[in-house]
């Protein structure tokens, strides 16, 4: 069963539209949509903050269609908008921990647990274990954005989808993001869907980073990428 499908999706908002998109997501895939603004609308209407004009949005099989982000949350769905910041009275470690609070088994009574997520996160993300005494208001923007993924990921056992990342970080940092995504897939079997811009984004992106790419254009989804991993599964 896909953790995360929409059929035949339909989305009409300012600036984006999608039109009859089909799209599936198994567990422990790390999906592009690269393109114009539909990757983030899909994203949005899949969290259940915009309404489709048509179509059906599941995950793990469960009809979410329009039932609103409190109900696709609860479902262990995580929403990343990048341009978010860290708590910048808090340290990168503190900031991961708050993180992990919110994931299963981490919450009241679970400090062990979480101490072993951030600890499993942060061995993820190497430029912010050399940091990871370090304020978040102290952060560059490239340091800050990835640690807003990192937080993302502590909560995350589920499905995580990242909206906009690319124009914060540059190639080296997009690489280390996508490689800990992947390790969270192997770890836990997290799936994660990206959305970015393209061809702004080209230089910071490539297709290859993803087990699927889309490209995103003119309210459709067209197959751009998709690892023989991905095929083989």
């Amino acid at each position: 069963m896909s953790v995360f499908e929409v059929r035949d999706l339909s989305v009409r908002t300012r600036g984006a539209a999608l039109r009859g998109v089909d799209l599936y997501v198994t567990a422990g895939e790390v999906v592009g949509l690269l393109g114009d603004g539909g990757g983030s609308a899909l994203l949005r209407t899949a969290a259940g903050l915009i309404a489709p004009a048509s179509g059906v949005v599941r995950i793990e099989g469960e009809d979410v269609t329009g039932r609103g982000w409190p109900v696709v949350r609860r479902l262990g769905v995580v929403l990343l908008p990048t341009e978010r910041a860290p708590y910048g009275d808090l340290t990168v470690r503190e900031n991961v921990t708050a993180g992990a609070a919110a994931a299963p088994g981490c919450g009241r009574g679970g400090a062990a647990a979480r101490v072993a997520r951030c600890e499993a996160v942060l061995g993820w993300f190497p430029s912010l274990a050399a940091v990871s005494g370090v304020h978040g208001a102290a952060l560059g923007p490239e340091l800050a954005a990835t640690l807003v993924v990192a937080v993302g990921l502590a909560r995350a056992r589920r499905l995580l989808l990242v909206d906009g990342l690319a124009p914060y970080v540059g190639r080296a940092a997009y690489a280390e993001i996508v490689a800990a995504l992947r390790a969270a897939a192997s770890a836990d079997g997290t799936s994660t869907v990206l959305a970015d811009v393209v061809p702004e984004a080209a230089p910071v992106v490539d297709p290859a980073d993803f087990d699927r790419a889309f490209l995103v254009r003119d309210g459709e989804l067209r197959p751009w990428y998709a690892a023989v991993r991905a095929a083989d599964g």
